[in-house]
């Protein structure tokens, strides 16, 4: 009773779920199925990914830059093998 309570006073209904971040699901999933080493290897491009997304709005134009670009923010060596 006392979680309902503290809920309907500060104005959200009975069994209100604060609502999970797309970054949230995507890094438990990584969670989820991957183990380390790939689990931290995935996590530190997807969030290098949203990073240069968020600095370099439409400035990358070929593959090769990006994937210079992820590699300097990750600190993950992407050569080609």
């Amino acid at each position: 009773m006392g979680q309902n309570k503290i809920a309907s006073e500060s104005g959200f209904k009975t069994g209100f779920r604060i609502p999970v971040s797309a970054d949230a699901r995507i890094l438990t999933f990584f969670n989820a199925y991957f183990e380390s080493p790939h689990k931290d290897h995935l996590r530190k491009v997807y969030l290098a990914l949203c990073q240069l997304e968020h600095d370099f709005k439409g400035q990358i134009d070929d593959t090769s830059s990006l994937a210079k670009k992820v590699s300097d923010y990750t600190g993950l060596n992407f050569t080609n093998t």
